[in-house]
């Protein structure tokens, strides 16, 4: 609804932010919260790094999801591999449009790197509402389960994209000697019942 003091009253919410010394600061912040009816995503874009805000298809908004660590596919966190991607466009200017995302599942080979994905659902109903630097999207979860197969948690990351350049990633880590990737863990969301 473009409200976001909601989100600060719901228990079971799970909150990222940006790791200050990560290379990819383009989202500040990201809350997930997820139920056996909704799973809802409050993303927080940096203003000086998200400047483009056309309609172009160039700049989208995804959101990577797995079902278990054990899952394998696409390799962009550390600790696991992605299944399935949403990916979808939000903004139009000083205002956001509904957030209109097609799923993709992961059809290449495991930990791979390439670009390789199957369309699953042309069209994801999401609601979303955005106001400011903030977008709340909601997604029904019968939808998901209709592609994917949910346990009591699943994990998630997201990221923005200007003119096809990722700039923004969640949950980010900074780059160390140990973590030349600066790769994170993906957000783990118990979903509440």
């Amino acid at each position: 609804d473009g409200d976001f003091a909601d989100w600060d009253n719901l228990e079971g919410v799970v909150v990222c932010k940006s790791d200050p010394d990560a290379t990819k600061q383009g989202l500040l912040e990201m809350r997930v919260y997820a139920d056996e009816v909704f799973m809802n995503v409050l993303l927080e874009f940096n203003p000086d790094i998200v400047t483009e805000r056309t309609a172009a298809t160039e700049n989208p908004v995804s959101l990577w999801l797995s079902t278990s660590k054990d899952a394998g596919g696409y390799n962009m966190w550390s600790d696991l591999c992605i299944e399935y991607m949403l990916q979808g466009w939000c903004f139009n200017g000083d205002s956001y449009d509904t957030w209109t995302a097609g799923m993709y599942m992961w059809a290449g080979e495991v930990h791979a790197e390439g670009w390789t994905w199957e369309s699953v659902l042309e069209d994801v109903a999401a609601e979303s509402a955005g106001a400011g630097d903030k977008i709340e999207i909601r997604m029904m979860m019968d939808l998901l389960a209709g592609v994917m197969e949910f346990g009591d948690v699943f994990y998630i990351g997201a990221d923005v994209q200007q003119a096809w350049d990722a700039v923004g990633q969640l949950p980010n880590a900074a780059i160390t000697e140990e973590n030349m990737s600066g790769a994170a863990e993906m957000l783990e969301v118990a979903i509440v019942k």
